[in-house]
């Protein structure tokens, strides 16, 4: 998604443009300064995350070993201890 934002509206969203991609439930959003507001929708490029559908994004320790988890899935992955076992005794 290519977001133009008129002036105003620009530095509002700048405020919060980390969470833009969840705000528009969309993979990527490219923010730009423009005489007026309005938005243009395309197909992302990259990988999709295998089960949000979302570009897998930056690199994180999150998604060591889950290349195709986007950065949220990838911390729930990691934080799942998946193949730990308990041993009592």
């Amino acid at each position: 998604m290519t977001l133009t934002a008129a002036p105003d509206d620009h530095r509002l969203l700048q405020s919060v443009e980390d969470e833009l991609e969840d705000i528009f439930i969309v993979s990527q959003v490219n923010l730009i300064a423009g005489e007026e507001t309005g938005f243009a929708v395309a197909a992302a490029s990259g990988l999709k995350c295998e089960t949000l559908l979302e570009l897998p994004g930056k690199a994180s320790a999150a998604t060591k070993g889950t290349p195709t988890l986007c950065q949220r899935c990838g911390q729930i992955v990691a934080n799942m201890h998946i193949g730990e076992v308990e041993h009592e005794g």
